[in-house]
């Protein structure tokens, strides 16, 4: 049974339980919500409230804390906006206009053009492209295009002025075989394919930087010699458009300035000079096929086997009288071809046509315009000279080489071949004289010591023994080479003998 006590205690409590639903309900479900929107003129500037990134602009910031509360938004080339807000429940909107910075333009390309270009990290458009909007201050930029490697990097923009970028894209393929030229510097083979990569994107002195490369390791790094005339097989396929790219006419150049580059940097490696010369011809470039042979007659004063071979590849493999027949067309033609004149002497020469070869000699030198070449030319008409006993005209050869050389080493050996002919003219002061010249140019001690004994004996000959004597002492005192003091040791002995 139940007190009417009981009724009215249970009364109470749900009396207090509805009075609870009510409250919360208030004080929670119902209470309004503090929200605070940011939008800015420009948008997308960066949001930060109380020092903590909140997001960029427009955003709305949901169930933020009443109360007072620091908004800054910073945007690049705007000044940064600072403002103080006092949150109440509900919305709170916000609008701020940044202030656009003095600044400055940019322009931007690239090679390939129609790169994707990206600044502050917003896409701008592609290259070539000019932008006006920049604030002063630096600024990220970043360049991608596909099968190249993208690009990144700062640029300062300042006030009223043009910044630009001209900007290189390395392509994917070409810095593979870069990657493998470091791993293997002596790998003449990517070096090809990279040359063969420039050419068919027309990237001309590219292609003539790595073909030359390809060149020099082919001659001075140990190659198989299948390898070896792939090259110039390679490189004659080039030359004549073999592969498949613009502009033959560039492309030829390309080919001709890396073998020249190969020319001048191993001077000794005769295959590239008749490659060079010919290459030269079939484009007309008379001056270039000049420099080609002067560097040859420079590297091989005493040797003319690599003209030959020159000659071979202007005109075809032929017979000598075949080859003068073809350079007599192009003199008659042009007297002043210094290349074909030349040419026309060697090939004189290999027939042992030597009166011909000095009638020759004497009309190249007029031509000659370099010091170098004029020297190596004068010797080589000595030599001729020589050969024909024509000791006077080996003399004033010899003898005009060494006014105009101007090489230690050359000028030593021109004083030494002087000495011995105009001893053999039985001019014996002319002949001490340039003897003393060339021992004293002579770095190669032991050489300086064997020239001494063929001086000392030109001094015995003369009568002039003390000379002789002090020629021979010196001998003794430098050489380490037993048969040069043992040379020496018997003129003395001579000497003392009644």
């Amino acid at each position: 049974m139940s007190s009417p006590r009981v009724f009215y205690l249970l009364g109470t409590l749900a009396g207090l339980a509805l009075l609870g639903v009510v409250v919360w309900t208030v004080l929670s479900g119902g209470a309004e919500q503090t929200v605070l929107a940011v939008e800015s003129a420009p948008p997308r500037a960066s949001a930060w409230l109380d020092g903590r990134f909140v997001g960029t602009t427009p955003l709305s910031l949901p169930n933020c804390p009443g109360g007072t509360h620091v908004l800054r938004l910073v945007r690049f080339g705007y000044a940064g906006a600072v403002q103080e807000l006092n949150l109440r429940p509900g919305k709170t909107a916000v609008q701020v206009n940044l202030v656009e910075l003095p600044g400055g333009m940019l322009t931007i390309k690239s090679a390939p053009p129609g790169a994707d270009v990206a600044v502050d990290g917003e896409p701008r458009g592609q290259t070539p492209l000019t932008l006006k909007d920049l604030g002063a201050g630096g600024h990220p930029v970043r360049l991608t295009l596909v099968n190249y490697i993208d690009w990144t990097g700062f640029v300062e923009i300042q006030e009223d002025k043009v910044a630009s970028l001209d900007v290189p894209l390395q392509s994917r393929t070409e810095a593979h075989f870069l990657e493998a030229l470091k791993l293997n510097p002596k790998d003449a083979g990517s070096e090809t394919e990279l040359a063969h990569f420039n050419i068919l994107r027309g990237e001309w002195q590219k292609a003539e930087d790595a073909l030359a490369d390809s060149l020099v390791l082919v001659a001075t790094e140990p190659q198989s010699a299948q390898y070896m005339q792939r090259v110039l097989q390679e490189m004659d396929k080039i030359f004549q458009g073999g592969f498949k790219y613009d502009n033959v006419r560039r492309g030829r150049e390309a080919v001709l300035g890396a073998v020249i580059r190969a020319v001048k940097a191993c001077p000794q490696y005769v295959p590239y000079y008749g490659m060079a010369l010919a290459f030269a011809d079939q484009l007309a470039l008379t001056d270039k096929a000049r420099d080609i042979l002067e560097t040859g007659i420079i590297a091989f004063p005493n040797n003319q086997n690599w003209t030959i071979q020159a000659v071979n590849k202007r005109f075809g493999e032929g017979n000598p009288d075949r080859l003068l027949a073809r350079l007599d067309a192009l003199l008659k033609t042009n007297p002043q071809d210094f290349v074909a004149r030349y040419q026309h002497i060697a090939v004189l020469r290999q027939k042992g046509q030597i009166d011909d070869a000095i009638a020759d000699y004497n009309l190249v030198l007029p031509l000659s315009r370099n010091p170098a070449v004029t020297s190596r030319l004068l010797f080589d008409l000595g030599g001729l000279y020589e050969r024909k006993t024509n000791f006077e005209k080996a003399a004033e050869s010899y003898q005009q080489a060494g006014n105009v050389e101007s090489g230690k080493k050359e000028k030593a050996l021109i004083f030494y071949n002087l000495s011995r002919v105009l001893a053999k003219l039985k001019r014996a002061d002319e002949a001490l004289a340039a003897w003393e010249k060339a021992v004293a140019l002579q770095d190669n001690e032991e050489t300086a010591c064997r020239w001494r004994i063929e001086w000392a004996q030109l001094l015995i000959d003369a009568s002039r023994l003390e000379k002789a004597r002090s020629v021979l002492g010196d001998v003794i005192n430098i050489s380490k080479d037993d048969r040069t003091l043992n040379q020496a040791k018997t003129l003395l002995q001579k000497m003392e003998k009644p």
